[in-house]
Parts: structure tokens; C-alpha cells; sequence
């Protein structure tokens, strides 16, 4: 080993036995450690899962569908009966059949509303207090986005479908 390598070997090690102390020592004392609670809480209006359905019969096929729909309109919930034909809340499927005997012809129509997936609304909120006021937070923004009242969830007009919770460690040195 030549002079020149030991001294700095020397050196080197000096600075690791003086360098590291113990735990306390290594972290400065103004430093600070904190957690970052997140939450993200999608929410979809509450549907009925139920399909629905309604057969009615007619000389006119026209006025047997139309019967039909009634029908079927009347069976949803009352909140749903004023969109039962909107394709965007349900997908309806029509069937038709005629009868014939040597007396009459009838038709018959089957109408068959399936509930379709309700949109989500999301949010994310991140809070250093804790997860509970970052999901309540994230949901009242929720249920503001969706254009209802904070509290939709809790009224039971919406669901929650998704809440994903995570958390992160940060270190602040120098008292920042």
C-alpha cells in the first residue's frame, strides 16, 4: 500500500466512524416527519338492478307496442317512470309476434327493459390528517360534481363504487 492510498484510506474511514454516531445523530434534529393521507372515491346514482318486462296483445301492432311500453313503464319505480324511454338509463328490447287464426290476426309485443351502467363521478382529495376527512371531502366533491347534494350518499341517492385509499411518508429537513 503506497502513503498516498492509506491516507486515504485513513481519511475514508475516519469519516465513517465520526460520520455515524447513532440513530439521532444521522437524521438533523429540525427535520420533520409527516404522512400524506389520500383518498379517491367514485360514486354512481343508485339503479335498480331488476330487468323489466311486459307483453300485451293487439289487432293493431302499433297499439299492442304501445300498450306494451306502458306496461312496462309502469312496473319501474315511480323515480324511473318518466325516463323509461330514454336509452340512455335503459336498453329496451322489442319483440314482436302475430298470431293468426281463420278469425282474427293479433300481435303480440314483448317489451324488455335491461338498466344500463350508471356514469361514475370521481374525485381525489389528500389530507394530512387523517383518511376519514379525505374521503368525506373526496365524496361531497363527488356528489358535487355529479350535481347533487353533498350528502348523497348518506340519503342513499348515489353509491359509492370505488374507494381507494393510499398513504405517503414525506421528510421535511430543515424545518420546511
Amino acid at each position: 500500500m503506497t502513503i498516498r492510498s492509506t491516507v486515504f484510506f485513513l481519511l475514508a474511514s475516519g469519516v465513517v466512524v465520526f460520520g455515524c454516531k447513532d440513530k439521532e445523530s444521522a437524521t438533523p434534529r429540525d427535520s420533520k416527519s409527516e404522512y400524506v393521507f389520500d383518498c379517491k372515491v367514485g360514486i354512481a346514482k343508485k339503479m335498480s338492478a331488476a330487468e323489466y318486462s311486459a307483453n300485451e296483445s293487439d289487432k293493431d301492432e302499433k297499439v299492442a307496442a304501445e300498450k306494451a311500453w306502458r306496461a312496462v313503464c309502469a312496473k319501474l319505480p315511480p323515480e324511473e317512470q318518466a325516463n323509461c324511454r330514454d336509452d340512455k338509463r335503459w336498453s329496451p328490447s322489442v319483440g314482436t309476434m302475430k298470431m293468426s287464426t281463420n278469425v282474427e290476426t293479433k300481435f303480440g309485443v314483448t317489451v324488455k327493459l335491461t338498466p344500463n351502467l350508471p356514469r361514475v363521478w370521481s374525485n381525489e382529495i389528500k389530507s394530512e390528517v387523517g383518511h376519514e376527512p379525505a374521503c368525506a371531502e373526496a365524496t361531497k366533491k363527488a356528489c358535487a360534481a355529479a350535481g347533487a347534494a353533498a350528502d348523497c350518499v348518506a340519503t342513499g341517492a348515489f353509491e359509492k363504487k370505488e374507494e381507494l385509499k393510499g398513504k405517503t411518508h414525506r421528510m421535511l429537513l430543515g424545518g420546511r
